[in-house]
């Protein structure tokens, strides 16, 4: 097996990966990393291919290829597990449509604006959270509540929201 075709593989791997972990991205408001779910498997098999190299005239190309194709499927499949499964409850527009419904009830004659536009999504996350933990991020979610602007943090998890009285419009 050339070398060039194993470097090609972790490419092709890498690039797919990436679009994968990509997917949920934008109905969760960005507020998932989802950069270090490709990059640390891609990074552990490049190490593994690293130490395989030396050896790769000892060893058949199948015998390669499965060790490869076996190290990929480990590395990016337990990576795309764990971030799969730890994905927010609620998403960003649910979570504008929780608020946006609260608001309601409390202005039955208000009129409530979301602003910007709900295409624009907006999080938060604390300096201190993990590289692999997307458990800290919040939304921040923008109305106009009779030309009043309120700005409010939603956490993801809990389903719970507060206010923030200084959030710079």
């Amino acid at each position: 097996m050339r070398l060039f075709n194993l470097f090609f593989f972790l490419f092709v791997v890498c690039i797919i990966c990436r679009f994968i972990f990509m997917i949920p991205r934008s109905d969760y408001g960005d507020i998932l990393r989802y950069e270090y779910f490709y990059v640390l498997p891609g990074s552990l098999l490049v190490i593994v291919m690293l130490i395989v190299l030396p050896f790769r005239k000892k060893f058949r190309t199948k015998t390669l290829v499965i060790i490869l194709w076996f190290t990929t499927i480990v590395f990016f499949g337990s990576s795309a597990l764990w971030y799969f499964t730890n994905l927010p409850t609620y998403t960003y527009a649910q979570s504008q449509k929780i608020v946006e419904a609260q608001l309601a009830s409390e202005h039955p004659e208000a009129t409530i604006d979301r602003h910007p536009p709900p295409t624009m999504n907006y999080s938060l996350f604390p300096k201190d959270a993990g590289l692999l933990d997307t458990t800290h991020g919040s939304y921040i979610l923008l109305f106009k509540v009779e030309n009043s602007p309120s700005a409010y943090r939603f956490h993801p998890f809990k389903g719970s929201y507060e206010r923030l009285p200084d959030f710079p419009f």
